[in-house]
């Protein structure tokens, strides 16, 4: 197992995350995914008949995983540990094209792993950044390995281009990636001819799965949902972040890795071999990240790449270290620490993902067997996951619950929410679910007024069914 890099990265994928694989929800966008996922294999069309503000790739990604998995949320993030490993494993395969040494190569993945697996916000929960990172990570091999190679900038543009209709920042990655381009070729000494000729190809590459995807929809006759859901959505949105709180953003992130942030700070000191590449790709990452103006912490998940990168350095055999740290790479105390934080990590883990009581599937469990073969049901502001537990669709396209019932996201993709909960008052849902603090919204109050209160489940959901007149 020593010898095989990928077993040891899906070693320790699944040792850092196991526990994270059994509860129905972490978070609503995951929760999203798999119900929008889910009417995909029914025959939907997303933006159609259901509609979120992120690109189709995600949604694509899980339904093939559902379908792979049998619907199965176990297997769903069984499989998004192995995704983690497979991305370990390129960023492992990119620095040791880069440099020739294995401990630092394997060091790389394997910080990688550990950045995108410790904190819930930070990649325990699934989302769409742990999935683009391993296109990234790809194309970086394919670069890096292959950069005057025809098939290499291809594959690179085409792994690029994938990542970009799973999440649009990709882009930023797609530009650093060209400028390691130019400077490899620059460092070669190679033709100018050569770099335009690699870079339009990667540039074309790039857009294949982008283009295929805007021909499909035009060919269905939605290209104006098509360019309204991929250009102008996004752009209405409102930048929530100060210049202060963007600062206390990036430091949260630098400190709450401290000892990897060092690292990479070392691997910056001694200018160790990747430290201009990295540098270029974590700035470009750096500007991705502020655009969308969010606190969000997985958006960081998108710089451990390019961090876990040179940070990996500080392992190298030829790189000078502070006498103090010496005994930790012995291979007893090393060991030692390792298994002290699995078990740390462990535990935690368990604490938050198995000890707590599954609120959302025990909601399910209650109203499965209340529920006849036409029954609909309506979540309100509850968790989306219990649509897919009961196999139900969605009665409202707009499945994650926040673009019914957040302001912004009504303004920006103009949702009337009496219109709306009008609409789904038509379809007449058997049961509706909420939670037990109602929205400050009188058509809220208005549709409820058809149900009554049948069971509150652990002080998280009330459970209404529709009076009978």
């Amino acid at each position: 197992m020593f010898r095989s890099p990928f077993l040891i990265f899906l070693g320790t994928a699944f040792l850092l995350r196991i526990f994270s694989f059994f509860p129905s929800v972490i978070n609503h966008d995951e929760s999203t995914y798999i119900v929008i996922a889910d009417a995909l294999l029914r025959g939907q069309t997303y933006w159609v008949d259901v509609i979120d503000i992120k690109p189709l790739g995600i949604f694509l990604i899980y339904a093939a995983l559902l379908k792979i998995g049998g619907g199965s949320i176990f297997l769903l993030r069984l499989f998004t540990a192995v995704w983690v490993a497979g991305t370990g494993y390129f960023l492992y395969r990119a620095a040791k094209a880069w440099q020739a040494d294995e401990n630092a190569a394997r060091a790389s993945g394997v910080l990688y792993i550990f950045m995108c697996s410790l904190f819930t916000f930070y990649g325990v929960s699934p989302n769409t950044e742990l999935y683009y990172t391993l296109f990234n990570a790809l194309a970086l091999w394919l670069i890096l390995a292959f950069p005057q190679r025809i098939w290499g900038a291809l594959g690179a543009g085409l792994c690029l281009g994938a990542g970009f209709m799973i999440k649009y920042t990709v882009a930023f990655d797609a530009l650093a990636m060209g400028l390691m381009l130019i400077w490899l070729f620059w460092q070669a000494k190679a033709s100018f001819f050569r770099l335009f000729l690699q870079g339009m190809l990667m540039i074309a590459a790039f857009l294949v799965v982008p283009l295929l995807v805007y021909w499909t929809y035009r060919n269905w006759g939605l290209e104006q949902v098509f360019l309204h859901y991929t250009f102008g959505v996004g752009g209405a949105y409102p930048a929530e972040l100060s210049v202060g709180n963007r600062a206390l953003f990036l430091l949260d992130f630098l400190l709450r890795f401290l000892p990897i942030t060092l690292a990479f700070a070392w691997g910056l000191y001694w200018r160790a071999k990747p430290w201009i590449l990295a540098c270029i790709w974590a700035v470009c990452v750096l500007v991705a990240i502020n655009v969308q103006g969010k606190p969000f912490g997985h958006y960081f998940i998108q710089m451990m790449l390019p961090v876990a990168w040179l940070a990996g350095t500080f392992y190298a055999r030829d790189l000078p270290k502070p006498r103090w740290i010496a005994p930790l790479f012995q291979l007893r105390n090393g060991a030692i620490v390792l298994s002290l934080l699995f078990l740390v990590n462990l535990f935690l883990q368990k604490k938050d993902y198995l000890d707590k009581p599954d609120h959302a599937r025990e909601t399910a469990n209650y109203l499965r067997p209340l529920l006849l073969p036409d029954d609909r049901i309506y979540l309100g502001n509850y968790h989306q996951i219990v649509y897919h537990l009961l196999s139900q669709e969605s009665p409202t396209p707009y499945v994650h619950r926040s673009l019914i019932w957040e302001k912004r996201h009504r303004a920006v993709l103009r949702i009337s929410l009496s219109q709306e909960l009008a609409r789904i008052q038509k379809i007449n849902p058997r049961f509706v679910v909420f939670q037990p603090e109602l929205p400050d919204e009188p058509a809220a109050k208005a549709f409820l007024y058809r149900y009554r209160e049948i069971k509150k489940i652990r002080d998280k959901a009330v459970v209404y069914e529709r009076r009978p007149w």
